[in-house]
């Protein structure tokens, strides 16, 4: 069914709507035990990483506007562009209150990222881990709301398909973020590294990108694999760039060795770790661009990293994957 402009107009507003609502929640810290309210975490180091790729301050971040997250829908208009935004801003979520912000990721935010530190490779695990946390209890909030307050406006397979995707955020939030958020925690308190494998490059050369990016290492075959019985493997994607080089951080929890077997085999060589960075841009849900990199790029390169960009309940299997990074 497609859209006329009335109807999406409509959508719009709700939508616009509810983002307001969502925007003055108070969520709590995530830290165990801490009832303090979040403030706007970031998920990329401010001053590191994205200082690094900024221009006058500035990245091309995705929104945080929900209104993307329906751009598989037919009540859309072209596929999403990504928005300039000043890096106080990009890729932040309601994730820690002030005070454990500070404590816990000091060691990252304030001390220079060295290769192979355990300690610091588990609190870039443990961003990538909160933010999928946050953005799951963002995505639980709209689809429940926007299917209520669509109503009649849309067609019973639309709420048929909202009520899905509510249905897997919110296994999500029961029981993939308790698991990942309890377990990384124990590894930092007990100061049990050798629970967490990490595979640490270090590139010669200041990329045009910052990722703090979860995916599952089962890719195209998420489906075929997924069972209700046990939480589904995360691997953590961070492309930090700083002082002249990039730090290509990838970690997942040791029983999770042989989903990113792969993963290991392809980091083997320079054109294995430049597709995995590719890829990583591609199941991104929180990539900055170095602004002149991001608008220099070809008009239909730039359409298929926003397609790649889309989740793959909408995209379906990823069949390009342009080399938009290149590693000399």
């Amino acid at each position: 069914m497609k859209a006329d402009p009335e109807r999406l107009a409509h959508v719009k507003r709700i939508v616009g709507r509810l983002q307001k609502v969502y925007n003055r929640y108070a969520f709590p810290c995530l830290c165990p035990g801490c009832n303090q309210t979040a403030i706007s975490s970031h998920s990329q180091q401010k001053e590191g990483q994205l200082r690094a790729i900024a221009k006058d301050g500035r990245v091309c971040a995705m929104s945080h506007n929900f209104f993307h997250h329906l751009k598989g829908l037919d009540l859309r208009e072209d596929i999403f562009d990504l928005q300039v935004l000043g890096i106080g801003e990009a890729s932040t979520f309601p994730g820690f209150c002030g005070q454990h912000d500070q404590i816990i990721f000091a060691p990252i935010e304030k001390e220079k990222v060295v290769r192979e530190r355990p300690d610091q490779a588990i609190l870039f695990f443990l961003k990538t881990v909160c933010h999928e946390y946050a953005s799951k209890r963002e995505a639980s909030y709209f689809f429940h709301e926007f299917r209520k307050a669509i109503g009649d406006l849309a067609p019973p397979e639309w709420h048929e398909f909202f009520c899905a995707w509510e249905r897997g955020v919110n296994l999500y939030l029961l029981r993939e973020s308790p698991f990942y958020v309890k377990r990384v925690f124990d590894v930092i308190t007990s100061r049990s590294f050798d629970q967490l494998r990490t595979i640490w490059v270090t590139v010669d050369q200041v990329l045009p990108i910052s990722t703090c990016t979860a995916i599952c290492p089962w890719l195209d075959e998420y489906e075929a694999k997924w069972t209700i019985e046990k939480p589904q493997p995360i691997v953590s994607f961070t492309i930090s760039p700083s002082d002249g080089v990039t730090h290509v951080i990838i970690s997942w929890l040791v029983e999770h060795d042989h989903d990113a077997a792969w993963i290991v085999k392809k980091i083997d060589s320079p054109d294995g770790v430049e597709f995995l960075v590719n890829l990583c841009v591609a199941e991104s849900s929180d990539c900055c661009f170095n602004i002149d990199f991001w608008h220099d790029m070809p008009d239909a390169t730039r359409s298929v990293v926003l397609n790649n960009m889309r989740h793959n309940s909408f995209r379906g299997p990823l069949t390009q994957l342009p080399r938009i990074v290149k590693i000399a």
